[in-house]
């Protein structure tokens, strides 16, 4: 026969051993303890934790580089008060200078304004529809933006612009649009 075994129970006393002809009772199985199922719920909320810090960090980082990027900041425009001028009195006119400057002065004036009075305003008008000088007939030829053209070839389709020729005296190239107006270029 076997020497008994001393075997510890739940609390700490030591068991005797079964009687003779008993069957041996089984030790408590491992596997039927219910091991707890991972809290899903706890790892989702840490989930959703992290990714709503990371959009934060993200948005606060982009409007920095955004502030940064722009310069400094522009000041915001003053309100501007519109106040109603009046009208300029009609001023009385002078009395006639007295003295010798004055009256110099009162000279130079008039001088001033008759000069102004005939003077013809400049204007920007087209040359009329004949050359200043013909050209001679000749084999001139016009080099346009890698394009060589001769006199009569259509520069310009859309605006009807043609080459009509080259002026060597004056060195002009005369061109001439849809409406029939010459039109003149230094080279």
């Amino acid at each position: 026969m076997r020497p008994p075994i001393a075997l510890e129970a739940k609390g700490g006393v030591a068991a005797a051993p079964p009687p003779a002809g008993s069957p041996i009772p089984e030790p408590p199985l491992l596997s039927s303890v219910e091991p707890k199922p991972p809290n899903l719920r706890l790892g989702l909320m840490t989930i959703i934790l992290c990714a709503v810090v990371v959009v934060v960090f993200s948005g606060i980082g982009y409007r920095t580089y955004q502030r940064l990027r722009a310069g400094p900041a522009k000041p915001a425009p003053l309100p501007v008060a519109v106040t109603k001028v009046p009208p300029p009195a009609a001023k009385p006119a002078p009395a006639a200078p007295t003295t010798p400057q004055g009256r110099a002065i009162q000279k130079a004036r008039d001088v001033v304004a008759a000069v102004a009075a005939n003077r013809t305003a400049p204007t920007n008008e087209v040359t009329g529809s004949t050359p200043r000088s013909p050209a001679p007939k000749s084999t001139a030829r016009l080099f346009l933006g890698g394009v060589t053209y001769k006199p009569g070839d259509v520069i310009d389709e859309g605006l009807g612009i043609v080459f009509v020729s080259v002026d060597v005296t004056t060195q002009e190239v005369v061109f001439k649009d849809g409406t029939g107006a010459i039109v003149r270029r230094r080279y």
